[in-house]
């Protein structure tokens, strides 16, 4: 029983470890952000696509612009 709860306390550090591995820093750019193409001395940037916008079950829209610099979780779940 021991060794059961120490491997699922390890496995809830991994999992951390891992979300917060996946997250940007601040100097990260946000999504939609321009970025620079070619050599850095071309100067030229290319603006990258935005973020989808998704409707809830009520109807509303829903802006995933609306949270930038928070944390966000979109769960797909799909029942096969």
């Amino acid at each position: 029983m021991r060794i059961l709860v120490r491997a699922m306390a390890l496995a809830g550090v991994i999992a951390l470890l891992l979300a917060l591995a996946a997250c940007p820093g601040k100097k990260g750019g946000a999504a939609g952000s321009a970025t620079t193409s070619g050599s850095p001395a071309s100067g030229t940037t290319t603006q990258t696509s935005g973020p989808p916008d998704f409707v809830s079950f009520e109807g509303e829209p829903i802006r995933i612009a609306d949270y930038t610099g928070k944390p966000v979780v979109v769960n797909f779940w799909a029942v096969w």
